[in-house]
């Protein structure tokens, strides 16, 4: 079975940062690019690139790491170049940050980090990020953090105007049509089976008339403590990952309905569906009858894609005031691979999404 993988090509705000200080390579100290106010090592740029590589086996071979810049429309120079200007940008905002007086929470960040340390997925993490020292992590989460406060400081979410949202919605309404629904689960404690929970769910069952006797009986008896707060309440399809026996169970219901008790992952639970959102046969969105709270979603969703895309002008811009200047790429770099070994895309799978944290 062909799994999904693709290079993930680094943007301004990505995880795997300009921060390594590492080995040898045939260019060390040797300069790849450079910008008003800094320049970029060529061992930076290959390291970072090995540890693209050292993030699966399938990139590690030669014929595997020109199968994956095949697929994905690039050779090693142009992924070269992009991991260059992806190091500068990143570097230009965190300069940003610093001219508006922002700070990363050094102290939040340190405590994150020993908590890594503390629970052995610390070396995971480091590797996933392409890092080798805790210091470097550490500049990975300062980087992150303060391209996001500088985005707050000079692009505040803007509400949409009526006219924004009602366009945006009708726009993107469809793919959050599904039902919205409630849970009340049950898990095994003490001599509580699986079948003595579905015994005492059907019973629950009985009693409930409403979606408030529901609500009332989720707070009083649900396993789930963050849902039985608020009555039960799982929110939309589009919000959760269900499980296929949940899944089933609400497809199944209409608004107000109650599942039977329902056995999945080694818990049993009572669903309630309690709104439904589906479109017209001709798929065409009316506005009016959107539900408030997808509306409410999908006003967040466009003012925060309004700020992203002005930001990113922002962010284009102190590019192109940096005037980067490329040098050549240096021959016999680790990860300048023969293209001509790359597999057609039919006979080798597609390359693999790097996993993060």
């Amino acid at each position: 079975m062909k799994r999904n993988r693709k290079i993930t090509i680094m943007v301004f705000t990505a995880l795997m940062c300009a921060v390594m200080i590492l080995s040898a390579c045939g260019s060390k100290g040797s300069v790849a690019a450079t910008y008003e106010g800094g320049k970029v090592k060529e061992e930076t740029v290959t390291d970072r690139i090995q540890a693209t590589r050292n993030n699966s086996e399938d990139y590690k071979s030669d014929e595997g790491w020109a199968t994956v810049l095949k697929n994905n429309g690039l050779t090693p120079e142009a992924y070269r170049k992009q991991i260059i200007e992806d190091i500068i940008r990143n570097e230009l905002i965190v300069e940003a940050a610093k001219k508006e007086d922002l700070k990363a929470d050094t102290e939040t960040i340190d405590a994150n980090i020993k908590q890594m340390k503390d629970s052995g997925s610390l070396e995971k993490t480091m590797t996933s990020y392409g890092v080798k020292s805790e210091d470097e992590l550490k500049k990975v989460f300062e980087t992150q953090e303060l391209s996001a406060k500088l985005m707050e400081k000079l692009y505040p979410v803007q509400k949409l105007t009526d006219e924004q949202l009602k366009e945006f919605v009708t726009q993107n309404a469809s793919a959050y049509a599904g039902k919205r629904s409630s849970e009340i689960l049950f898990t095994p404690t003490g001599s509580k089976d699986i079948a003595a929970l579905k015994k005492e769910a059907a019973d629950l069952k009985k009693k409930i008339k409403t979606a408030d006797d529901f609500a009332k009986y989720a707070k009083q008896y649900s396993q789930d403590k963050s849902s039985a707060e608020k009555g039960g309440d799982k929110g939309w399809s589009y919000q959760n990952s269900f499980s296929a026996e949940y899944s089933a169970a609400l497809e199944k219901l209409k608004v107000g309905a109650v599942s039977d008790p329902v056995e999945t992952n080694n818990t049993v639970v009572l669903v309630m569906c309690t709104d439904e959102y589906t479109l017209p046969k001709d798929g065409k969105v009316d506005y009016a009858k959107v539900p408030k709270d997808i509306i409410e979603a999908l006003s967040q969703r466009g003012s925060e894609q309004n700020r992203n895309s002005e930001f990113s002008k922002y962010v284009a811009g102190l590019v192109e005031k940096a005037k980067i200047k490329i040098n050549d790429m240096p021959k016999k770099l680790p990860y300048d691979v023969d293209m001509k070994l790359a597999k057609t895309p039919d006979a080798s799978a597609a390359p693999q999404q790097e996993k993060k944290e």
